[in-house]
């Protein structure tokens, strides 16, 4: 999933207060986790009792649906998502709006407490409990299980939730793979983290990654981290974190990163200071040995207009990166995407009436049959049979989100992460880096 610039839970905090909306912790537990909705949400008011009723009795209405750059996957679906929601409630109409993940943050800040604000809104899910925090989005407690219940996926479901209240629904989930050409890298695939670390350290040359990973690729650096068994950070009963870097498994992490940052990639290649941005340009100039990357990486490797079907992807294969041991797959990122009804809509009924369709099961159908790790597990069986995407079903069971605080935001926007493994694949020592990023870590989420 891409990401650049996230907008930091002061900022958003601040614009909450300006712009009228509220924060949906008090200060006592403002660091807390995101719990799964609570089960007793009979308790908690129901802020669309009715909404069925009241919406199929509106006419005239513009439900706008804000997306962030919807790709062919999601095409036939989106399509479907108009005809069935103008054909539900006649007389209204759906429109589709293109965010871009570059700018998406700052324009759903200016606008979610404006009397302009969209009705459904999709995020990144690192960027979910900030927006869920600052009160922008409208309580769906009373219909979790409306929207599915437990069918949808448990690690979205969570960083969809706040202090016991559920807000939004996953979108879609995308597995990391490990990519690579055959011509280029002969052989099997390796089949331990260990031996996938020594074959990086094989192929690699001045001007060749045998593991392409500059130094800002959080994402695929933390790979390392949470296969030797730590986390970024955990949370006490007393809703205190504690990072999760500065131990002995976070140590043996991070040396194991560093080790594929200097040995196992080449920084001519990928920079110490770059990010992942130019994986799939690299891979198609034949620089690359291995790229680890979101799933759909491979469908634009192997796009005609942007990727090289006929060059370094012509023979183009995935496998999951491995882990520890021989027949299991090493935890990595979570990303994805969540959605949810603006608070601030002129019209949730409708709004919440477009939500159930698009995490309905015939739409999670429709981008499952595409390749795109649905919202529903009961829809993992429309997904196709190929080789990449049912090891991406795999892969997925076993990925880590980022800590569930609305203060994430707050640590992606200080690139702790970033310029903590910069220093890294720089040569600095794994231990005093671990000691300073725990240290940044839990004096943000605790803050």
């Amino acid at each position: 999933m891409k990401r650049n610039r996230i907008v930091a839970t002061s900022v958003a905090a601040a614009f909450a207060l300006g712009l009228g909306l509220t924060a949906c912790s008090s200060d006592d537990d403002a660091a807390g986790s995101g719990d799964k909705a609570t089960d007793d949400a009979a308790s908690i008011p129901d802020q669309l009792e009715g909404w069925e009723e009241s919406a199929k009795g509106k006419t005239g209405q513009t439900v706008r649906v804000w997306l962030i750059q919807p790709g062919d996957s999601q095409k036939a679906a989106n399509e479907y998502l108009k005809t069935e929601f103008e054909k539900e409630y006649p007389g209204n109409t759906l429109v589709i709006e293109e965010q871009q993940w570059q700018t998406y943050k700052d324009k759903y800040l200016s606008t979610l407490a404006g009397s302009d604000a969209p009705d459904v809104v999709e995020m990144g899910n690192t960027d979910t409990q900030a927006f869920t925090a600052i009160g922008a989005l409208l309580d769906l407690t009373a219909q979790y299980e409306d929207l599915g219940g437990d069918d949808l996926l448990p690690a979205f479901t969570e960083i969809g939730s706040l202090d016991g209240h559920f807000y939004a629904p996953p979108y879609y989930s995308a597995a990391r793979l490990a990519f690579y050409s055959p011509e280029a890298v002969p052989g099997d695939a390796p089949t331990t983290l260990d031996d996938y670390v020594a074959k990086g350290k094989e192929l690699k040359t001045d001007d060749f990654s045998g593991i392409y990973l500059p130094g800002k690729d959080w994402y695929n650096v933390m790979t390392y981290v949470w296969a030797a068994g730590a986390e970024i950070a955990t949370q006490d009963a007393d809703n205190k974190w504690t990072g999760g870097f500065d131990t002995p498994e976070g140590i043996k992490g991070l040396t194991q990163a560093q080790d594929v940052l200097q040995n196992a990639n080449s920084q001519k290649v990928a920079p110490a200071d770059g990010d992942e941005s130019k994986g799939t340009d690299t891979f198609c100039e034949g620089k690359i040995g291995y790229l680890a990357g979101a799933g759909w990486l491979g469908g634009v490797i192997s796009d005609p207009a942007a990727g090289c079907p006929d060059g370094a992807g012509k023979d183009l294969k995935a496998f999951a990166i491995p882990g520890n041991e021989a027949g299991t797959a090493a935890p990595t990122f979570s990303g994805g995407s969540n959605l949810a009804v603006a608070k601030n809509s002129k019209n949730t009924d409708l709004a919440y009436g477009a939500l159930k369709i698009i995490v309905g099961a015939e739409y999670q159908n429709m981008i499952a049959e595409k390749a795109m790790i649905p919202a529903l597990q009961s829809s993992f069986s429309s997904l196709p049979d190929d080789e990449a995407t049912q090891i991406g079903l795999e892969v997925v069971k076993t990925a880590k989100p980022v800590p569930a605080s609305p203060k994430w935001s707050e640590v992606e926007t200080k690139s702790y992460l970033k310029d903590a493994f910069t220093k890294l694949a720089q040569g600095g020592d794994p231990a005093e880096i671990a000691k300073t990023l725990d240290q940044q870590i839990a004096d943000t989420l605790n803050s």
